[in-house]
């Protein structure tokens, strides 16, 4: 029996707020990572559904949160009406980011606040198919779940020093749990530019219904 697990964890400053007058759907722009030289910003788009939607409307861009999820799949259309599957990662609990100091004391007179930045997927789940970009880059699909129903996480993984041995044994069928991050990067085209989401493992490993995942 195959072990399944799905959580994001997201903490950062909010970019932007967006929703439509008369939706059920609202988004937040999230800037998670940045790369030392500053060059490099990693801005994640997350939604909010249903009850979810109206939590997002009570922050500001500024703001700092940490927002909890899961990793869903879906398919898109774009304007040619080519199909593909879009991953998203829908919240299920946003809230104001403590710092380190806040969380070190409770009572103070006056603080001085620094906010840490958290970029955290776990995946557990079936691989479903892997498809080698080249021979040291893995495309791999995992069957997982979200909310009861099944969701198919797309999976970059790239072979490095550590993960040699396990990188050429993984197999159809096999499973797995994989940590990660989601990395963004902005594309253009000649009519628009569009941020592009790519859920990155770090590691991984191989399990069975004897494994214990803690959090």
């Amino acid at each position: 029996m195959s072990v399944y697990f799905n959580k994001v964890t997201q903490q950062g400053k909010i970019i932007s707020v967006n929703h439509k007058e008369g939706s059920t759907i609202s988004s937040i722009t999230l800037e998670t990572t940045v790369s030392r030289d500053q060059s490099n910003r990693n801005r994640l788009t997350i939604m909010f559904f249903g009850e979810m939607y109206t939590e997002a409307l009570k922050y500001s861009a500024g703001d700092f949160v940490t927002v909890s999820g899961t990793l869903q799949s879906h398919e898109s259309k774009n304007l040619s009406g080519k199909t593909s599957i879009k991953q998203d990662v829908v919240a299920t609990k946003i809230e104001p980011t403590r710092s380190r100091m806040e969380l070190l004391i409770n009572n103070y007179k006056s603080i001085s606040k620094m906010y840490d930045k958290l970029n955290d997927v776990i995946i557990a789940g079936d691989i479903i198919s892997i498809y080698e970009q080249t021979d040291k880059i893995k495309l791999i699909g995992v069957k997982t779940y979200a909310n009861d129903s099944i969701q198919t996480v797309s999976v970059t993984i790239y072979q490095q020093p550590y993960n040699s041995e396990y990188f050429d044994s993984l197999t159809i069928g096999d499973n797995i749990i994989v940590i990660g991050t989601i990395q963004t990067k902005l594309k253009k085209t000649e009519n628009k530019s569009f941020i592009y989401e790519n859920f990155i493992g770090m590691e991984f490993a191989t399990i069975d219904d004897s494994t214990i995942i803690e959090m």
